[in-house]
């Protein structure tokens, strides 16, 4: 494999990226990012990406060695030393030092930390354990997740798998998390009341999507407007209410004191707030792992597990990657999940429905039936199904 060149590709979707973007062209932004993340050179980008595919190759006692390498700034570090093993001396960035330090540094709850040395030269400085799920940097990072196959992501979202000697980058010219958010939020939204309850609801699904993505088995959320069925087409769920009160958790953030940020009660408030949200997240992301589709409505209101459509006509899908839609038909888009969620909502009326898909490798699609009014973000969409393939959203997504 071409290293030098991959490293150069990497550079170019790393500099795409938002954040990176607008580090730019704001000089308070810029400040900012120095301090969690180190901007490589080509040379260093290639050292890593050579270093880490030949250490993913070898096996101890028939276990893959897996690891998960981050590239951070000399600040970082010591802002995380409560977490953060220094090494007495700074092991060389080299595939044997990276099998052998593999084992004390398992990818669910550490990572190797490289860093500058006082010469330069990029190397290991230490090892950072984190809670599983949390406090996990957000630095340019590399991690072997089979033989030969390495995922790099910054900010915690993808920008380039290499599996099998092929590369896909992911671009960001089309999505972010907020946009998303406002397609969501805009939903089946009849007022400026639907969109801020709609917009909780949103965050909700994107924490669901990220977990389905965390499990790796892939799943399809099919939304529907409040009080629509599908009848025998789910095993139903008996629900009398949302899932959480959406419209306290409004007044809550609506209303809270900005006085006093970091008031004991204001950070109790939101640890249970984000404890419940987590918690409806993963029984959501749980339930997708059955055949079929979940079913539930914006309010949020769960309402079926294991849905299908059977016998699902192909429909003609507006799909957009980049640029001007392409219509195609739906038995183009991919495996079944997608060709059910594209006849799902062409089922229903314009602006009823929407569908997320997550693959089992990650990849989101966000199936929509574009009605009026027109869909924020997207305004010559044409009216019909459509599927929004997206560049990057929230923690660790990869929007194809």
């Amino acid at each position: 494999m071409d290293f030098a060149a991959i490293a150069l590709q990497l550079l170019e979707t790393l500099r795409s990226h938002p954040l990176w973007a607008q580090s730019e062209a704001d000089a308070q932004w810029a400040d900012a990012l120095e301090w969690y993340a180190l901007k490589p050179t080509p040379e260093e980008l290639e050292l890593v990406l050579r270093e880490s595919f030949f250490a993913s190759l070898h096996a101890d006692e028939q276990r893959p060695t897996r690891f998960v390498i981050s590239l951070l700034p000399d600040q970082h570090a010591a802002e995380i030393s409560s977490a953060f093993i220094r090494f007495t001396d700074a092991q060389p960035v080299q595939r044997w030092a990276l099998r052998t330090l593999a084992p004390a540094a398992p990818p669910d709850s550490s990572l190797l930390c490289a860093q500058r040395g006082a010469d330069g030269v990029l190397c290991i400085t230490g090892i950072h354990t984190f809670a599983r799920d949390y406090g996990r940097p957000l630095a340019l990072s590399f991690a072997t997740t089979n033989p030969g196959a390495i995922t790099v992501s910054f900010n915690n979202v993808r920008l380039m798998n290499i599996e099998n000697g092929e590369v896909t980058t992911f671009t960001f010219t089309q999505f972010d998390e907020q946009r998303l958010e406002r397609v969501l939020a805009a939903h089946q939204a009849r007022d400026d009341g639907d969109v801020r309850r709609h917009r909780i609801v949103a965050r909700l699904l994107l924490r669901a999507v990220n977990l389905i993505q965390k499990i790796g088995h892939g799943g399809s959320l099919w939304i529907l407007r409040p009080g629509e069925r599908l009848a025998g087409t789910a095993r139903s769920i008996t629900s009398t209410g949302a899932l959480f009160d959406v419209t306290n958790e409004i007044e809550k953030r609506e209303h809270a004191p900005d006085d006093d940020p970091t008031s004991r009660e204001r950070a109790a408030e939101n640890l249970l707030r984000d404890v419940e949200e987590e918690a409806v997240a993963k029984t959501i992301a749980q339930l997708t792992a059955t055949d079929g589709a979940v079913l539930l409505t914006m309010e949020p209101r769960l309402l079926g597990y294991s849905a299908f459509i059977h016998n699902d006509p192909p429909v003609k899908v507006h799909d957009l990657h980049a640029g001007e839609p392409e219509e195609l038909p739906s038995t183009e888009l991919g495996g079944g999940r997608h060709r059910s969620a594209a006849a799902f909502c062409a089922a229903g009326k314009p602006g009823d429905r929407a569908a997320i898909v997550v693959s089992h490798d990650g990849v989101v699609s966000l199936f929509l039936n574009v009605g009026q009014p027109k869909i924020p973000v997207f305004p010559n969409l044409p009216h019909g199904v459509a599927r929004l393939r997206l560049a990057s959203v929230g923690a660790g997504f990869a929007f194809k």
